[in-house]
């Protein structure tokens, strides 16, 4: 912490395992780096009392997914014989892993549709780069020029309310 106050940087990236970052958290409250300081994760963590300000970015994903989360219930229970309940869906890979499938068989079709064969790895990767859908998390799945998703993120800060529960709260979208 002591390189980050000489440095002068204001805007400090923690890339850690959760208990390095609880660390952190508490060292820079007690150095009095808390103020003028934005500190961001990458991914939500188990926060503690010290990270209350703390920025950390996840996908978008509509509020309404319960549904999406029971059909993974539901399919795991069906097919795998997993009992998984809705409440514990990982959303975040559930919906990606369902985009990347949605964008695949829309482009598959379209390779179909355009007389292609999709042994053509050529014309499927084309398709591919050439479809956009709108993915059940409610944003549209296309991919970039590298092949590399393009995604809309939420800017999530932990708050601490009453009891010292802890818990993310939207305050911005990244497109």
């Amino acid at each position: 912490l002591d390189e980050v106050r000489r440095s002068g940087m204001r805007i400090v990236l923690v890339l850690s395992f959760d208990a390095d970052a609880q660390s952190v958290a508490s060292l820079a409250r007690r150095e009095g780096m808390v103020s003028g300081y934005a500190w961001l994760s990458t991914y939500e963590m188990i926060a503690v009392a010290d990270m209350a300000g703390w920025l950390f970015f996840r996908q978008f994903l509509r509020s309404d997914m319960e549904a999406f989360a029971k059909q993974v219930s539901n399919y795991s229970k069906a097919y795998f014989d997993i009992s998984v309940s809705p409440a514990s869906v990982d959303l975040t890979y559930s919906a990606a892993l369902y985009d990347a499938i949605m964008l695949y068989a829309y482009s598959a079709a379209r390779v179909l549709a355009e007389g292609d064969d999709l042994r053509d790895g050529e014309a499927v990767t084309a398709a591919v780069r050439n479809t956009t859908i709108e993915g059940v998390g409610g944003t549209a799945v296309a991919l970039d020029s590298n092949g590399d998703r393009i995604d809309s993120y939420e800017v999530m800060n932990y708050v601490v309310e009453t009891g010292h529960v802890k818990r993310g709260v939207a305050v911005g979208i990244f497109n």
